[in-house]
């Protein structure tokens, strides 16, 4: 291993795996309910919060006037978390409430055929297939290997679907709260979550325009 991957390594991803693991148990703890429905929820609130702090770095950045480079190695790591937990998440949701995978996209009809589920609880499944198919590309994402390979411009035209990953994740969430009739401060802490990654996000795009048009400005003073 380099001195880099070292350094990422005691420095993000050990702290980040014990938060993980911690933030995991303590929310189990909380939700009181029986397992394994505990661990899909407890699960779920960790990668939410895990991807909801990689899209808030950038913005941050761009707040705080420092550098924000195309891949920094704190939001790279954190996001890696986020896809592990996330996925994590899917393996456990999927024995919790019909413990066989195939009927939470299918129903047997009255003629004994399987159909595609129509209902909310089909809806909110087939939303997390997509957002769990994204998490893997953006996972395979990351790494030097794969912004090598494609390029910059490529692999950020790639990695931003992350934003794409992050309305289907709210949507999913949004189902599962109606679905689980989930208690007020699950659906708080959700919608504070959400809330606070859209704000970041406007406010770091807000920013970053004003200081392309500040630029742009003091360019066209410079040639006159």
């Amino acid at each position: 291993m380099t001195r880099r991957m070292w350094r990422r390594l005691f420095r993000h991803h050990l702290p980040l795996a014990a938060g993980s693991v911690a933030g995991t148990i303590v929310i189990a703890k909380l939700t009181g309910v029986e397992s394994p429905r505990l661990w899909s929820l407890a699960t779920a609130f960790v990668s939410l919060g895990l991807l909801a702090a990689a899209m808030s770095i950038g913005p941050l950045n761009v707040l705080r006037g420092q550098p924000n480079p195309v891949s920094a190695d704190l939001r790279r790591d954190v996001g890696i978390w986020a896809a592990i937990v996330g996925i994590v998440h899917v393996v456990i949701g999927l024995q919790v409430h019909l413990h066989d995978p195939v009927k939470y996209f299918l129903v047997r009809a009255s003629d004994g055929t399987m159909r595609i589920r129509h209902d909310i609880f089909g809806a909110a499944n087939y939303i997390g297939v997509l957002a769990t198919l994204i998490l893997a590309v953006l996972l395979a994402l990351s790494s030097d290997a794969a912004l090598r390979y494609l390029g910059t411009q490529r692999w950020k035209t790639l990695q931003r679907w992350t934003y794409w990953l992050a309305v289907l994740v709210v949507l999913h969430g949004i189902l599962y709260e109606l679905i689980e009739k989930r208690t007020l401060p699950f659906v708080l802490l959700f919608a504070a979550t959400t809330l606070a990654v859209i704000v970041l996000q406007y406010r770091g795009w807000q920013a970053k325009r004003e200081t392309v048009q500040s630029v742009r400005a003091g360019q066209t003073e410079s040639m006159e």
